[in-house]
Protein backbone atom coordinates (compact mmCIF):
# COMPACT_ATOMS: atom_id res chain seq x y z
CA UNK A 1 0.00 0.00 0.00
CA UNK A 2 1.19 3.52 -0.58
CA UNK A 3 0.42 6.68 1.22
CA UNK A 4 -3.17 6.72 2.08
CA UNK A 5 -5.49 4.49 0.41
CA UNK A 6 -5.32 2.23 -2.77
CA UNK A 7 -7.96 -0.36 -3.42
CA UNK A 8 -8.46 -3.45 -6.23
CA UNK A 9 -11.73 -4.79 -7.23
CA UNK A 10 -9.93 -7.71 -9.21
CA UNK A 11 -10.49 -11.13 -8.16
CA UNK A 12 -6.61 -12.48 -7.57
CA UNK A 13 -3.74 -10.18 -7.33
CA UNK A 14 0.15 -9.47 -5.56
CA UNK A 15 0.09 -7.11 -3.28
CA UNK A 16 3.52 -5.78 -1.24
CA UNK A 17 4.07 -3.12 0.76
CA UNK A 18 5.41 0.42 -0.69
CA UNK A 19 8.99 -0.70 -0.72
CA UNK A 20 7.61 -3.07 -3.58
CA UNK A 21 10.93 -5.52 -3.55
CA UNK A 22 13.36 -3.59 -1.64
CA UNK A 23 12.49 -2.15 1.96
CA UNK A 24 9.73 0.03 3.11
CA UNK A 25 10.16 3.20 4.16
CA UNK A 26 10.17 4.90 7.71
CA UNK A 27 7.49 6.73 9.28
CA UNK A 28 4.87 6.10 6.81
CA UNK A 29 1.43 4.34 6.56
CA UNK A 30 -1.35 2.74 4.03
CA UNK A 31 -4.38 1.29 3.57
CA UNK A 32 -5.19 -0.88 0.70
CA UNK A 33 -8.71 -2.70 0.36
CA UNK A 34 -8.81 -5.74 -1.51
CA UNK A 35 -13.13 -5.14 -2.48
CA UNK A 36 -13.79 -8.06 -5.33
CA UNK A 37 -16.86 -7.45 -7.81
CA UNK A 38 -19.57 -10.61 -6.97
CA UNK A 39 -17.00 -12.11 -4.34
CA UNK A 40 -18.45 -14.53 -2.48
CA UNK A 41 -14.89 -13.64 0.14
CA UNK A 42 -11.72 -13.25 -0.29
CA UNK A 43 -8.84 -15.15 0.76
CA UNK A 44 -4.79 -13.75 1.32
CA UNK A 45 -1.76 -15.22 1.69
CA UNK A 46 1.64 -14.15 2.88
CA UNK A 47 4.66 -15.32 1.52
CA UNK A 48 6.83 -12.85 3.39
CA UNK A 49 6.44 -10.21 6.23
CA UNK A 50 9.37 -8.90 8.00
CA UNK A 51 9.01 -5.73 9.79
CA UNK A 52 10.68 -4.13 12.99
CA UNK A 53 8.92 -5.90 15.44
CA UNK A 54 8.67 -3.72 18.08
CA UNK A 55 6.88 -0.22 16.30
CA UNK A 56 6.18 -1.77 12.68
CA UNK A 57 3.41 -3.74 12.07
CA UNK A 58 0.60 -5.05 9.34
CA UNK A 59 -3.24 -4.63 10.45
CA UNK A 60 -5.59 -7.13 8.22
CA UNK A 61 -9.73 -6.25 8.53
CA UNK A 62 -12.55 -8.44 7.78
CA UNK A 63 -14.07 -6.21 5.79
CA UNK A 64 -13.78 -2.97 2.74
CA UNK A 65 -12.35 -0.73 5.97
CA UNK A 66 -10.50 0.34 8.98
CA UNK A 67 -14.11 -0.14 11.11
CA UNK A 68 -14.68 -3.63 10.09
CA UNK A 69 -13.91 -6.39 12.99
CA UNK A 70 -9.93 -6.94 13.23
CA UNK A 71 -8.78 -10.53 12.02
CA UNK A 72 -4.99 -9.50 13.46
CA UNK A 73 -1.86 -7.15 13.58
CA UNK A 74 1.37 -9.22 12.33
CA UNK A 75 4.94 -8.45 12.92
CA UNK A 76 5.92 -12.08 11.59
CA UNK A 77 4.26 -14.03 8.90
CA UNK A 78 0.33 -13.77 9.35
CA UNK A 79 -1.11 -17.45 9.67
CA UNK A 80 1.90 -19.29 9.77
CA UNK A 81 2.18 -18.20 5.78
CA UNK A 82 -1.81 -20.27 5.67
CA UNK A 83 -5.14 -18.15 3.71
CA UNK A 84 -6.63 -16.02 6.02
CA UNK A 85 -10.36 -15.89 4.40
CA UNK A 86 -12.61 -13.20 4.96
CA UNK A 87 -16.07 -13.79 6.34
CA UNK A 88 -17.79 -11.50 3.57
CA UNK A 89 -16.70 -10.00 -0.12
CA UNK A 90 -13.36 -7.57 1.25
CA UNK A 91 -10.41 -7.70 3.36
CA UNK A 92 -8.60 -4.54 4.24
CA UNK A 93 -5.03 -4.08 4.71
CA UNK A 94 -3.42 -1.71 6.96
CA UNK A 95 0.68 -1.12 6.77
CA UNK A 96 2.17 1.46 9.46
CA UNK A 97 6.17 2.31 10.20
CA UNK A 98 7.47 4.36 12.59
CA UNK A 99 10.63 6.32 12.37
CA UNK A 100 13.19 3.95 13.41
CA UNK A 101 14.29 0.55 12.00
CA UNK A 102 13.16 -0.44 8.64
CA UNK A 103 12.75 -3.89 7.06
CA UNK A 104 11.93 -6.09 3.89
CA UNK A 105 7.88 -5.77 4.63
CA UNK A 106 5.88 -8.38 3.11
CA UNK A 107 4.17 -9.49 -0.42
CA UNK A 108 1.05 -11.47 -0.80
CA UNK A 109 -0.72 -13.19 -3.22
CA UNK A 110 -5.24 -13.18 -2.75
CA UNK A 111 -8.00 -14.80 -4.70
CA UNK A 112 -11.63 -14.57 -4.15
CA UNK A 113 -14.53 -17.09 -4.51
CA UNK A 114 -17.24 -15.67 -7.47
CA UNK A 115 -20.57 -15.37 -5.65
CA UNK A 116 -22.89 -18.22 -7.34
CA UNK A 117 -26.09 -17.67 -5.83
CA UNK A 118 -28.47 -15.62 -8.13
CA UNK A 119 -29.73 -11.86 -7.15
CA UNK A 120 -32.15 -11.14 -4.97
CA UNK A 121 -33.93 -8.04 -6.54
CA UNK A 122 -34.40 -5.33 -4.34
CA UNK A 123 -35.42 -1.59 -5.29
CA UNK A 124 -36.74 1.41 -4.15
CA UNK A 125 -38.02 4.74 -5.82
CA UNK A 126 -38.00 8.84 -4.61
CA UNK A 127 -40.13 10.65 -6.87
CA UNK A 128 -39.56 14.12 -7.04
CA UNK A 129 -41.51 16.34 -4.27
CA UNK A 130 -42.59 19.24 -7.08
CA UNK A 131 -44.37 16.95 -9.34
CA UNK A 132 -41.35 17.41 -11.75
CA UNK A 133 -42.31 13.27 -13.76
CA UNK A 134 -38.44 12.61 -12.29
CA UNK A 135 -38.45 9.45 -10.11
CA UNK A 136 -34.34 8.20 -8.92
CA UNK A 137 -34.99 4.22 -8.81
CA UNK A 138 -32.45 2.65 -6.39
CA UNK A 139 -30.48 -1.04 -6.81
CA UNK A 140 -30.93 -2.45 -3.29
CA UNK A 141 -30.71 -6.00 -4.84
CA UNK A 142 -28.71 -8.65 -2.49
CA UNK A 143 -25.97 -11.12 -3.54
CA UNK A 144 -24.28 -8.24 -6.21
CA UNK A 145 -25.73 -8.32 -9.44
CA UNK A 146 -23.67 -7.56 -12.33
CA UNK A 147 -26.39 -6.10 -15.05
CA UNK A 148 -29.30 -4.71 -14.69
CA UNK A 149 -32.71 -3.99 -17.37
CA UNK A 150 -35.57 -1.84 -15.89
CA UNK A 151 -38.63 -1.77 -17.19
CA UNK A 152 -40.24 1.82 -16.28
CA UNK A 153 -44.04 0.77 -17.30
CA UNK A 154 -44.68 3.13 -20.29
CA UNK A 155 -42.59 2.16 -22.47
CA UNK A 156 -38.93 2.50 -21.95
CA UNK A 157 -36.31 0.94 -20.46
CA UNK A 158 -32.85 1.45 -18.60
CA UNK A 159 -29.52 -0.94 -18.24
CA UNK A 160 -28.39 1.35 -15.33
CA UNK A 161 -27.86 0.55 -12.14
CA UNK A 162 -29.63 3.37 -10.21
CA UNK A 163 -31.29 5.43 -13.36
CA UNK A 164 -33.07 8.71 -12.96
CA UNK A 165 -36.51 8.68 -15.28
CA UNK A 166 -38.92 11.10 -16.39
CA UNK A 167 -42.56 9.80 -16.55
CA UNK A 168 -44.12 12.11 -19.40
CA UNK A 169 -47.98 11.63 -18.22
CA UNK A 170 -49.27 11.69 -14.86
CA UNK A 171 -50.39 7.93 -13.79
CA UNK A 172 -49.96 5.06 -12.00
CA UNK A 173 -46.85 2.11 -13.60
CA UNK A 174 -45.74 -0.83 -12.83
CA UNK A 175 -42.07 -1.23 -12.45
CA UNK A 176 -39.67 -4.29 -12.93
CA UNK A 177 -36.00 -4.97 -12.46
Amino acid sequence: PQQGTDSSTSCSGVIYDHGIEGDYSNNSNGTFVIHPTSAKNVSITFSELMVEPCCDYLEIYDGPDKFSRLIGRYTTLPNGGLPIKSTGDALTLFFYSDISAIGSGFKAQWSCEQNQEKPVVRFSVEDSIICSGNARFSDLSENNPTSWLWNFGDGTSSILKNPVHQYQTEGVYSVSL
